[in-house]
This record gives C-alpha cells, structure tokens and sequence, in this order.
C-alpha cells in the first residue's frame, strides 16, 4: 500500500521544482495571531531577503537555498480559529522552557512538577496522563523511564531542538507532532540564547547549520542549564546534544539525526506535609534518540514516502534508594532500550491528504506492530478528518473522526468521536465525545462545548510518591468555554475553562486560564519589519487535585492525598530588534503564595527568567 501511494502522483512531483521549506497553507493556519509573534527564523522561509547576492561575490560567498531534508508529515487540524500549532519563534515567545509549558496552553491539560526545570513533569488531558503521545520527526518516543511507569515525562523530548509543534486534539487523547530544526541555507546560521533568573537559573544554548553546494547538510546543538540545589524546591542539571547530517537534491533525500541528554536531579524533599516521607529521590540518567532516515517528496505537497530506522535508550545511573521499587538493590544501573521500524507515505493535493504509515515497535519485553491509516479533506466551509491505529492483539486499538462546519465567516461548529477496543490496560470498549460551537466577534473566536471519556485505568506517578498508585478512574464529562484572538488592532486575548460534573484524579473540578496580550511590529513606525513587541498577562486557576493511591478513591474522604487549590500570575515581554530578541518571563503565586500542584511540593512564589535570543547569518 505504502508503495502504490509513493508512485501515485509521481510524474506530477518531479515536475516540480525543489520546494522551499514552509509551514503548511491550509485555511485554519492561516490565523496564528494567538501566540504569533514575529521573529527571525532559521528556516528558509522565513526572511527571502537574506539569499540577495552582492556584485562583489569575491568578498560575499553567494546564499543559495538547497532542496528541503525530509520532515514528517503534520496532520489536518480540525477545529474552531487557530490551531495549536506553532513554530520556533511563536513557542519561545510563549516563555516555554520545554514542551509542558505548551501543553498548559490546551484546554482540557492539567500539568504537573514538584519544583522547577529539573523535577519530574507531567501532563494529564481530560484526568489521564497516558493520554499524551508525541511523535518526533515521524517516530513515536516510548516511555523508557521506569520511575514513570505509563505516562512519559514531557521534558524527555527537547524543546529548543524543534522547528514545529503541532497538536492534534483528539476526544480523549492528544497527538503531540514534532519537527526538528532544519537549514536549507549555504550561508551558515548560527544562533546564541542566554537565560537566566531566580532559583540560581542559568540556560545557555547554541545552534551551528550549514547546507553546501552539492546538496550536504550539518547542523550541531546543544543546551545546558543549572539550577540551586535547594531540597525543598529541586535542583540539577542538564546537557543537551544534537547533531545531523543528511544530503537531499530535488525530491530525494537522506539524513542521520542523533540527540542525547544527561541529566543529573538533586534529591527533593516534601515540605507541605508533615505526615508522609515523601521524597524525589536524585537521578543521573542519559537518554539517547537517534534515527536514519530517507525520503521522497514532500508531506504537504504531492507524493511521498519515507522509511526510517530508529533507537532510543535511557540509561540510569543513580545510587540506588530505598524508597525506590524498580531499582535491583546490588545494583542501580539501569539500562532501557528501544527500536522502531517505520515507513509511512502518502499524497497531498487539491485540500486532500492521505497517508497511511506502519511502526514497529521492538520494546524491552515485547514486539508490537502499529498500522496507521489517514484521510483528510479541508476547504473554507468544511474540514474532516479520519484516523485508526490498529495495533497488537494485547494493546488498544482505535479510530477517530473529526469534523468542522463552517457556514458563515464568523459561524463554526467542530466535534470528535472516538472509538477504542481491544486487549490493553483499559481493557474492553471505551467511547469518547467532543463537541464545540463557535461565534466570531471582532476577530475573536468565541466558543463552547463538552468533554466526555469513558472510564479508564490512570498510571501512578511514582515519580513523586511511591504511594501514587494506579487505579481506575470514573468516566469524566466536563464543559468548557475558550476566547481566542485579536478583538482591537494588535491587542487579544487567550482564554480556557473547563468544569467537570465531579472530582477526579489528576484534574481539577475547576481550570481555568486567561490571557491578555499585546502582539505588534509597529508597522507605522517600524515598516521595514525590523521591530516586534510581545507583552502579555495571564492568571492560572485549578481547583484541589487529586491523585491516586491504593486506598483512596476520587473523592476527598478517606485522607486521599491532594494538590491544594492554586492562583498564579504569569507575566511575559518580548522584544525584538533585527536579529536579537529580548525577553523577560515571570510567574507568581497570588493565593496561596506558597503554592503545590503536586501534593505536598513547594512551588517557589516568584520565579524570574529573562535573557536574549541572538541569530547570526555569514
């Protein structure tokens, strides 16, 4: 199948000239005023101007722009204004540090740490934690942490190594998909960040990419950060690498990808409660990803194909704690490892899309084939969307459909169904519903709808307690309301609330998040473009939360432990000049000032992050 998909279409493709490297075109991308903030980007398409060539070409090499490295393909998404997408500029704009700070954004997301940067991270959708899965670069990364057994720690996938976010809400799951930079430029990009601020922070990174003139491409980044090692709030390290090289000419191309981790976490101690030894034992571990992949055309343009070999190993290397289950006690050294086998390919034309791709997944302890099939078609009026996934006979299979009508300009209504069977944890048959409608005024989408999963089983998050155990959850049906978009000239608004009919673990009754922006480039000032200014003001909201243990159930009797109710404010300004954005993040706890999300873990009241972002062409 995967081979007739790859030849259909396959004279048109060739007659096409090697594409610039752009985000997709379609209706609903159109609107990124959300979280879009204007800046210098690394990718081809972003400022045409710096491939001019001078007369003088004995002094100034000429900049040319190479055929595009295979990227994934990012699937249809179907909903009400502006996607949940964003690009290298517009998701470090937002102040996130790494992909849980995105996810916050969703509605529907409850998010988890015990302290800053290095402390476990966690994000649950509509109460589940294992209902998050994220695709880099085609290959769906397994959770290999046996601290996190079901649910996958959303700071294992590095944020500052990514070109595109873009996440697909499903009725009960969200898809995460990921791209990761890419340069298509022989003029060599460099780029500088520096972060730092409260909790003894410190954030350098670098980046290095090159494309040559027959076609090679390398590319080598790297991230370090630190933070105080404070027992009460959490503190370590961590050194980031990635490096690629690949050659594409015309459709084709080929390229070998790698990124490795370590991390070294310090001890944190509960400091809300009094009654439990609750502790984040330290951690040192090494997580390694790597792939080698080639392709044909392109995912959002015609007929493509592509097969791609990957490995992913985590490695742990701490001193061994008793309050640990998985660890051996003669030895703490703990090695996982993991491969996928995946080939996927497809078509792209007219507003269709359909694709199809086959992942084998060889795991620790088992093998297990996943077949994906796609059919996707939008145009102004109406967007639909068809997804299965059909797996091994002991995990859950499922098929998704979604779909938006839009009548009028300022008239939407999207919804989602989804269907889940088969042999996995959940065991049985489970059916999930969205539904939403949406109003236009002024430009801003005004919109509202309900949530509804089934009953299902919840992972532990031992990570923080031993005591977090997994148990079944009651089925979970909530209403929710979002604003979003600009209502006057550059100013606007990003607003979410959910309310569930009862308590739950991991999600509160009540969530609720708004956001008042200003996003400009002062165009009547500034016409050359050479200018931008993002400040924004936002309040977070949550009800207690529960989490699970063996003897407790989703309510609060029986001294189930819980995450106390939380107001936070968190503020954010950016700045850009040419090349060089300046930026200043905060957040701050209102009531209670010292405030958890994780039961019994402090969150520092004031946390103070600022730095510049620096790009440089030669």
């Amino acid at each position: 199948m995967l081979l007739a998909l790859a030849v259909a279409g396959t004279a048109a493709a060739q007659t096409v000239p090697a594409r610039h490297d752009t985000t997709r075109a379609d209706t609903t991308r159109a609107d990124t005023s959300t979280h879009a903030v204007p800046m210098p980007s690394d990718t081809a398409h972003a400022d045409t101007t710096k491939s001019d060539t001078t007369s003088d070409t004995t002094q100034v090499p000429k900049d040319t722009i190479k055929a595009p490295l295979a990227h994934a393909e990012l699937p249809e998404l179907v909903g009400i204004g502006a996607p949940y997408h964003w690009d290298r500029d517009q998701f470090f704009a937002t102040g996130a540090i790494n992909l849980l700070d995105l996810l916050k954004l969703i509605p529907g997301v409850t998010t988890f740490r015990s302290g800053w940067i290095t402390s476990p991270q966690y994000a649950a959708y509509l109460g589940d934690p294992a209902r998050i899965r994220f695709f880099y670069d085609g290959v769906e990364v397994e959770n290999l942490d046996p601290r996190s057994p079901g649910a996958l720690d959303p700071s294992e996938v590095q944020l500052y190594s990514l070109e595109e976010v873009s996440v697909e809400r499903g009725a009960d799951e969200l898809r995460v998909y990921l791209r990761s930079w890419r340069v298509q430029r022989t003029s060599t990009n460099t780029r500088v960040d520096v972060l730092t601020g409260d909790e003894g922070t410190n954030l350098y990174r670098g980046f290095y990419g090159k494309r040559y003139g027959n076609g090679m491409a390398l590319q080598l980044t790297g991230q370090q950060y630190g933070t105080n090692s404070d027992p009460t709030i959490g503190g370590g390290d961590e050194l980031a690498l990635t490096g690629r090289l690949g050659w594409a000419k015309g459709p084709w191309s080929i390229d070998g990808y790698a990124i490795r981790s370590s991390r070294t976490r310090d001890e944190q101690d509960m400091d809300l409660v009094t009654n439990t030894n609750g502790v984040v034992p330290e951690q040192d571990r090494t997580r390694t990803d790597a792939y080698l992949r080639a392709g044909y055309g392109d995912p959002d343009s015609g007929s493509w194909a592509q097969v791609m070999v990957a490995a992913q190993q985590f490695a742990e290397h701490s001193n061994f704690h008793p309050q640990l289950n998985f660890a051996p006690a003669d030895s703490a050294d703990t090695t996982v490892s993991a491969k996928q086998l995946v080939a996927t390919g497809g078509f792209t034309r007219w507003g269709l899309r359909l694709s199809a791709a086959d992942r084998l997944h060889i795991l620790p302890n088992s093998t297990m084939n996943s077949l994906e099939a796609r059919l996707a078609y939008e145009r102004k009026e109406l967007a639909v969307s068809f997804v299965a996934d059909y797996r091994g006979p002991d995990t859950t299979s499922t098929e998704e459909a979604s779909a938006r009508f839009t009548p009028l300009d300022f008239i939407s209504v999207t919804g989602a169904v989804t269907h889940r069977h088969g042999g996995g944890v959940d065991g049985g048959e489970q059916v999930a519903v969205r539904l939403e409608a949406g109003i236009k005024v002024l430009g801003t989408w005004l919109s509202g709808g309900i949530l509804r999963r089934d009953a299902a089983l919840l992972p532990g998050l031992t990570a923080y307690d031993t005591i977090f155990a997994a148990q079944r959850a009651a089925a979970a049906t909530g209403i929710y309301g979002t604003i979003r978009g600009k209502f006057y000239k550059d100013i606007g608004a990003d607003v979410w609330a959910v309310r569930y009919s009862n308590n739950g673990y991991y999600r509160p009754q009540v969530q609720t998040r708004e956001e008042l922006y200003l996003d400009t480039k002062w165009l009547s000032r500034f016409p050359s473009g050479n200018f931008g200014f993002r400040g924004s003001i936002a309040h977070e909201f949550r009800q207690n939360v529960l989490f699970p243990t063996t003897t407790s159930d989703e309510t609060f009797n029986n001294n189930a432990p819980f995450a106390l109710f939380s107001h936070v404010l968190v503020g954010s300004i950016e700045v850009r000049i040419l090349d060089a954005v300046i930026f200043f993040h905060s957040t701050y706890g209102i009531n209670p000032p010292i405030y958890e999300i994780v039961p019994g873990y402090a969150q520092p009241r004031q946390l103070l992050t600022y730095g510049v972002r620096w790009q440089f062409w030669d």
